[in-house]
């Protein structure tokens, strides 16, 4: 059962990130990206888009062509899975 539709409230915060895109491949990130270096949790098409990004130590990648998950370490991409 509805009831009457009541006044329109404030405007709430804004969402997540979405998408971003690199040289025209779309990247998703559940993570902060401060203009120069993504942090958190990143989902790429494959390991040429993941090398074109500057990452912080402990980022954690997807890549959706092998199905497989990085992590950022020191020396570079280390793979978990």
């Amino acid at each position: 059962v509805l009831g009457e539709k009541g006044e329109k409230g404030a405007k709430g915060e804004p969402g997540p990130p979405g998408l971003i895109s690199v040289d025209g491949g779309q990247i998703s990130q559940i993570a902060a990206f401060d203009g120069e270096n993504q942090m958190g949790v990143i989902v790429v098409q494959n390991v040429d888009e993941l090398r074109k990004l500057n990452s912080t130590i402990g980022t954690i990648a997807f890549l959706v062509a092998e199905e497989t998950i990085l992590l950022r370490v020191t020396r570079g991409w280390q793979y978990i899975s």
